[in-house]
């Protein structure tokens, strides 16, 4: 596999001799693979410019953030990039596909939260994260996904798909179709009172599933990885995305008798994010994290399911149904959680 990827590695600078190139599997979205050279480890990605299209934007907000949170001079651990022999941050291969490198950070990821202790770790570093880019000019930041999380957006994309439903999968899913309209009837509010600025734009990480968090080997949260998302958006849907992984099942579990919101880990994650956000949140933005949850599970069933009827074009896939597998676990979460809603909205206003 070395030789495979030895024109892309020789691009980029103080990687010395190349030993080894190993597969990395933790993304739905880029191909990344473990370099192991003469003067370092490293993470060699193929970055998806049909999701990312952009690229230079997206190396500018990754670049200025690290530089913003490095110069608070404290233990959060930021991704850093190498340098191509060209001067940038990234190269192409003759297909015009984009690469970069990052230095190997040590640490664990978890693909689900296994105890609550993680749960409030996790939750701590995501609130660190706003909080140290809290006094961060927001207009220096790129859009480099227009809409990202916007509902209506969401929305009319799914409901131009049903329409167009080229390979005539509808109706494989028409049961999670019906889900996810009535569902959306129930968390417009947020969606509403965002659009009409009831929250600060911030500067916000836009993927805070558990397994984008690092911990050490003591499982002390030491940063955020997958920096790809980071733009402007609204630190309540940072928290609802963390909160689908508030759960001790997988995010495409098959047996959905698991998958249930486990509310001792929602309220150590209430708990980690809310003391590590106090000096910077709003009350409206505290009084919706809750019902934030709820939204940001259904925006990515959106996604799994819009995807799967379009032919599995955005996300990778193992199998032909895996994203109306994700859509379903998804939906069985939603469902947990409005069972569970009016002590989710206790356990905030508690903290």
């Amino acid at each position: 596999m070395k030789d495979t990827f030895l024109k892309q590695i020789n691009q980029f600078n103080e990687i010395g001799t190349v030993n080894t190139v190993t597969p990395l599997i933790t993304s739905h979205i880029n191909d990344s693979y473990i370099v192991e050279a003469s003067l370092g480890k490293f993470v060699l990605q193929r970055i998806n410019n049909l999701v990312f299209k952009n690229v230079t934007l997206l190396t500018d907000n990754i670049l200025l953030v690290a530089k913003h949170i490095n110069s608070k001079k404290t233990s959060f651990v930021v991704p850093e990039l190498i340098k191509s022999i060209s001067g940038t941050y990234f190269c192409n291969d003759e297909n015009g596909n984009y690469w970069r490198m990052y230095r190997f950070i040590e640490g664990e990821t978890f693909a689900s939260v296994i105890d609550p202790a993680i749960a409030d770790e996790s939750a701590s570093i995501v609130g660190l994260f706003h909080t140290l880019l809290s006094d961060l000019d927001v207009t220096k930041l790129n859009n480099t996904i227009p809409r990202f999380h916007d509902m209506d957006f969401r929305m009319d994309n799914f409901y131009a798909s049903i329409e167009t439903d080229r390979l005539k999968r509808s109706m494989k899913c028409h049961n999670e179709i019906s889900k996810l309209v009535n569902i959306a009837a129930d968390v417009k509010p947020l969606h509403d009172q965002a659009k009409q600025g009831a929250f600060p734009l911030r500067i916000t990480h836009n993927n805070t599933k558990i397994s984008k968090i690092l911990f050490n080997n003591n499982r002390k949260a030491i940063g955020l990885i997958s920096l790809d998302t980071v733009m402007l958006g609204y630190i309540i849907y940072d928290f609802g995305d963390a909160i689908r992984t508030a759960n001790t099942s997988v995010e495409d579990e098959t047996d959905h008798s698991t998958v249930n919101i486990n509310m001792d880990i929602y309220k150590a994650y209430a708990h980690g994010y809310i003391k590590s956000v106090e000096g910077i949140i709003t009350t409206s933005e505290r009084n919706a994290l809750a019902l934030s949850a709820k939204y940001m599970t259904f925006i990515m069933a959106l996604r799994f399911i819009t995807d799967y009827i379009d032919g599995d074009i955005y996300y990778k896939t193992n199998h032909e149904h895996h994203n109306l597998q994700r859509a379903r676990a998804q939906i069985k979460l939603i469902e947990s959680m409005n069972n569970n809603f009016a002590q989710m909205q206790e356990i905030i206003a508690k903290y």
